[in-house]
């Protein structure tokens, strides 16, 4: 099956990329198997109407539309009425549709003849006819105070809509020169850490050096024991947390999966996470979590609390015991009070190395108390003094 399209005068009318309407009527041709010819019609050109199926006629500017008219009057209206005539099909699109009407009128008083094929008009004023105009059609069952309310304020809603957009726009930027900026933060201190990692043997003799350098010898071993001492708390706390968040974050995407869940592996990334945050991580990695899905399903929301109840509890109970052991030394009560300090002064930083860093002062603290009672001749257990 073959499909013939005219494209009268594509060469002028053309001024609002109306040969975009040709090429979408042949793709949407070629999908369905048909064969598709576009015959260029134009000035002089002999219009055979017997070999053409659809004749487009698209629009242009004034001058252009008086260079048709005298063509199609001279060698083409008699064979385009026929074409009309014998209901063929022929999309007219602005000055086209204008010059099948009777005459055009420009804003300057100009009078440019049409075919007269169609019994219309056309007149131009000093404002452009430009916009949006709903027609009334029964077939909507649109009544007539609705009608009337989409007709009259319409353009006024797309209006408001364009304009904040348009103040947003300044937002945006910010937001995305802010977000480029922290991901080049980001990378850059990748690339930063990475040559720290490759010389860290070299950084930390050359702090061994200026210690010993600047300190007494006692004051010295003692500063690089503290360091090592931190150095092995942050590491396990951490390597601990990070492994622990990976485990729930794949055992909640297991669940949710197997729940059918909405957005499955966006809150088993969010879940996992926020789980690297002691004790506040699964309420905050929740609450996000659970807005996402209340958008989807209520009833999912509601089951999804459940389940990351559950998934927190088997992780508070199991497996982060079992990760992190007795790495950190201190009880639940020192956890939450160092997460709430180092989080109001740290922000979100100081609640994931919050629990580590109070780990450290607390062992300091505890070793130079114990020193002077050992000093004294005094029990060092606090179970002694209870």
């Amino acid at each position: 099956m073959e499909l013939n399209i005219c494209h009268l005068y594509p060469d002028l009318l053309n001024v609002y990329g109306d040969v975009g309407n040709i090429l979408v009527l042949k793709h949407r041709a070629e999908e369905r198997g048909i064969k598709v010819n576009v015959v260029d019609v134009s000035l002089n050109d002999k219009f055979n109407k017997d070999e053409i199926d659809i004749v487009f006629f698209g629009g242009g500017q004034d001058y252009e539309q008086s260079i048709v008219s005298e063509d199609l009057k001279n060698n083409k209206e008699e064979v385009l009425r026929q074409y009309i005539e014998e209901d063929k099909v022929l999309l007219a699109i602005c000055g086209g549709y204008q010059l099948l009407g009777k005459h055009y009128i420009s804003p300057n008083g100009e009078k440019l003849q049409g075919l007269g094929i169609l019994d219309i008009y056309t007149e131009g004023g000093e404002k452009r006819l430009i916009g949006n105009t709903v027609i009334y059609n029964e077939d909507f069952d649109l009544n007539e105070e609705v009608f009337n309310f989409i007709n009259t304020n319409f353009n006024d809603v797309t209006n408001y809509i364009i304009k904040q957009v348009t103040n947003m726009l300044p937002v945006l930027g910010g937001l995305v020169t802010s977000t480029a900026a922290g991901l080049w933060n980001v990378v850059l201190g990748i690339i930063i850490s990475i040559y720290i990692l490759i010389d860290k043997e070299k950084f930390c003799a050359l702090a061994k050096k200026i210690s010993y350098a600047i300190l007494p010898q006692r004051a010295a071993d003692k500063t690089i024991e503290i360091t090592h001492r931190s150095s092995d708390t942050f590491g396990k706390f951490l390597s601990g947390k990070i492994l622990d968040s990976l485990i729930i974050g794949i055992l909640t995407f297991v669940v949710l999966t197997i729940f059918k869940m909405p957005y499955t592996l966006l809150v088993s990334v969010i879940v996992g996470i926020t789980n690297i945050i002691p004790f506040f991580g699964p309420f905050i990695g929740a609450i996000p979590s659970v807005i996402i899905i209340l958008f989807v399903s209520p009833v999912k929301a509601l089951w999804f609390l459940l389940i990351i109840l559950v998934i927190q509890q088997i992780d508070g109970n199991i497996i982060g015991p079992k990760i992190l052991g007795d790495s950190i030394g201190i009880s639940a009560f020192w956890i939450l009070f160092s997460i709430l300090v180092a989080g109001k002064f740290l922000g979100l930083v100081g609640m994931v190395i919050g629990v580590p860093l109070f780990a450290v002062i607390y062992s300091i603290i505890k070793e130079v108390v114990e020193s002077q009672l050992d000093k004294k001749g005094m029990k060092t257990k606090t179970e002694d003094y209870m």
